[in-house]
């Protein structure tokens, strides 16, 4: 063997072996109702963000903004709020229409169906309370009290999550993706 043949050997031996840790991985393959129930929790998932981050903005603006700006905050919340609802409620529609997973052993339907009720609900009051914190003679009682209120609608968001993700791995047989940093992330833009 010659050193040349010798150095092209050794060469190739040591690019073959970090090579030999990495693998394929296969994208899940997912039929019509399981598009279909991905892409509404995940538009749901969406929303919910939105409306966390709407509450978050105030917790941050309390102290220093204006009341102006806290009643556009408010107002903020509010709308998200009942974009959110209404996503819930079609979310729960496309969930209970596709009527999986099919051998349901752990309740994962029935739990995810009582937290999207819940989930509902909350968001529902959390737009008629900020939408009646935004008048002009209610500054104190958001500044006061909004916080409170903002930090209700965050907890049952956070209730509902372990629901979905039971459900998700049960139903549509992939891992719920809770959060992903950046615009167009979205695991239902594919």
């Amino acid at each position: 063997m010659t050193p040349r043949n010798l150095l092209l050997l050794l060469t190739l031996a040591l690019v073959a072996r970090p090579l030999g840790a990495q693998q394929v991985i296969k994208r899940p393959v997912f039929d019509s109702v399981q598009t279909a129930v991905r892409k509404s929790l995940y538009a749901l998932r969406d929303s919910l963000q939105l409306v966390d981050a709407a509450s978050a903005r105030l917790v941050r603006d309390r102290q220093r903004a204006s009341d102006a700006l806290l009643r556009a905050r408010a107002r903020s919340i509010a709308g998200r709020c009942t974009v959110a609802a209404r996503m819930a409620v079609e979310s729960r529609e496309v969930v209970v229409r596709a009527g999986r997973p099919a051998p349901d052993k752990r309740g994962a339907l029935p739990r995810l169906d009582r937290a999207l009720v819940e989930l509902k609900d909350q968001l529902e009051r959390c737009s008629a309370e900020f939408q009646a914190l935004t008048a002009p003679e209610k500054f104190a009682e958001l500044r006061d009290y909004g916080i409170g209120r903002g930090a209700k609608v965050q907890e049952a968001i956070r209730r509902y999550e372990p629901s979905v993700r039971l459900y998700f791995d049960q139903a549509v047989g992939d891992r719920y993706l809770p959060n992903l940093a950046g615009a167009g992330a979205t695991p239902s833009r594919e």
